[in-house]
């Protein structure tokens, strides 16, 4: 009959109501744009326009990493540490 215990209506013709899963809710935290996740790590609009050029990711986030890590009290050889040679 379209209709649950509590006498209200099902929504899609008695089937029950579906929303975002919560796995990719919980992923993605309410921030949907890249743009989004950068200014809720503090970053400023000027800050942000320089992550166009990917070599930027690059330079900007592996010592955040390693200043992380190091946090954790992760034993790491760090003379290892750095940009892979480039090929030959």
């Amino acid at each position: 009959d379209g209709k649950e215990k509590d006498g209200k209506e099902k929504a899609g013709g008695g089937k029950p109501a579906k929303g975002k899963p919560a796995k990719v809710a919980a992923k993605t935290g309410g921030l949907m744009h890249q743009w989004d996740i950068l200014r809720s790590m503090g970053l400023s609009p000027d800050e942000i326009v320089s992550f166009v050029d990917p070599v930027h990711w690059l330079e900007y986030f592996p010592p955040l990493g390693k200043s992380d890590l190091i946090r954790f009290g992760v034993g790491v050889d760090w003379r290892r540490w750095g940009p892979a040679p480039p090929p030959p």
